[in-house]
């Protein structure tokens, strides 16, 4: 991903962020959180993501895959030994070790090539895991400023900075995918 780092100081570029409504409702938790003493705390950090259950799934279907690959490589061994050692087999017996053989690699290439995709896929998703994650300590870096200074204006263009931001890093990482649940819009026309 080619992208320009700002290397300017943080409050200057917070400050120079245009306000962008789609994220007031982010601006009023932490307004919320002001009006309740500051125990609301939406962003002080529990240490999970939107993305863990699929990150554990994906790490669990390459653990899967790979222990599939082994137990294909075994049956190859035992096959081969079995050719080998065992002199009285018929032809036929033969044939279907050496059927069950061109499975056996057959699955193992499919599984690499499982392996390849879910690997791949497991990078994209921890990668939005990394920018989900930076964005929840920029809102709480944010907060805390604002719990010191009191600055609304500062908190305005805080939010719309880190979830701008975080959007452009997230980009198309994986198509489809569903925006975590503090960035996506809520449609009210029903009401």
């Amino acid at each position: 991903m080619d992208m320009y780092i700002d290397k300017r100081p943080i409050d200057e570029i917070i400050n120079s962020t245009d306000i962008i409504p789609q994220y007031e409702f982010i601006v009023n938790d932490i307004i919320r959180d002001r009006d309740y003493g500051w125990t609301l705390d939406y962003f002080k950090g529990d240490g999970t993501t939107t993305y863990d259950t699929i990150i554990y799934k994906t790490k669990k279907e390459i653990s899967e895959c790979m222990k599939e690959i082994v137990e294909n490589k075994l049956l190859i061994d035992k096959s081969r030994d079995s050719i080998e050692k065992n002199k009285k087999l018929k032809q036929i017996d033969i044939d279907n070790l050496n059927k069950k053989i061109e499975i056996a690699i057959d699955n193992i290439n499919e599984l690499n090539n499982m392996i390849k995709k879910e690997e791949k896929i497991l990078k994209d998703y921890e990668w939005l895991q990394f920018v989900e994650i930076s964005q929840e300590r920029s809102l709480r870096m944010i907060r805390n400023k604002f719990q010191m200074n009191g600055n609304l204006e500062y908190v305005r263009r805080g939010v719309s900075w880190a979830c701008s931001y975080a959007e452009k890093l997230r980009g198309n990482t994986i198509a489809g995918l569903p925006k975590p649940p503090y960035i996506q819009k809520v449609d009210n026309s029903a009401w």
